[in-house]
C-alpha cells in the first residue's frame, strides 16, 4: 500500500496518497517510517496540527527511532517554534544509534538555532514537499538559492 500512496504523490494526487498512508498507519500502528511519512504529506498540506499529533504519538511508540524526531524538529521549525526544534533535537542527540542522522540532518538546524536565527540554513521547506516519502531529506541538495536575511543568491546555486 505504500507503493500506491507513493504513486499517488508522484501523481500529484497527495489526497489520495494520504488517505492510503492512514490505512497504512491504521493498519501498522507500529510502522514509524510509514508515520514519518503521512506527517511529511501532511506538513506538506499545511495540516500542522495533524502531522504533530502523529509525530508525538509515534514518538511515544518509538522513543528510540532517530526519523521521529528528525521530523519533529523539522515541523517545530517550520511552525517557527524553536523551543520545540530544541526539545526534538536534544532528543535525537541522545540516542546512540542516531549518528548518520546527526550527520545528515541536525547539524544545520543547531546552527540556526544557535544564531538565534527564525529560518535554518537550509531550504528545507523544498525538500520535505517534492520528497515526503523519503526518510531524511538530505540538505545539500534543498540548499536555499537566497538564504534568509541575504540580498543575493549563493555562488553557484541554481534554484
Amino acid at each position: 500500500m505504500e507503493m500506491l500512496a507513493e504513486a499517488y504523490r508522484n501523481t500529484n494526487d497527495s489526497q489520495m496518497a494520504i488517505d492510503v498512508l492512514r490505512r497504512v498507519v491504521a493498519l501498522k500502528p507500529f510502522d514509524a517510517g510509514s508515520s514519518v511519512r503521512l506527517a511529511a504529506l501532511l506538513q506538506a498540506k499545511g495540516e500542522y496540527e495533524a502531522a504533530v499529533s502523529l509525530l508525538e504519538e509515534t514518538s511515544r511508540r518509538h522513543p528510540r527511532h532517530p526519523a521521529v524526531w528528525l521530523a519533529l524538529g523539522h515541523l517545530a521549525l517550520d511552525r517557527n517554534t524553536p523551543e520545540g526544534a530544541i526539545r526534538a533535537l536534544e532528543h535525537l542527540d541522545k540516542l546512540p544509534d542516531a549518528g548518520p542522522v546527526r550527520a545528515n540532518g541536525s547539524r544545520p538546524f543547531w546552527r540556526s538555532i544557535r544564531e538565534n536565527s527564525r529560518k535554518p540554513p537550509m531550504d528545507w521547506t523544498r525538500c520535505w514537499p517534492q520528497r515526503p516519502m523519503r526518510r531524511f531529506c538530505r540538505p545539500s541538495r534543498t540548499r536555499a538559492c537566497v538564504p534568509a536575511g541575504a540580498s543575493r543568491p549563493l555562488p553557484g546555486c541554481v534554484p
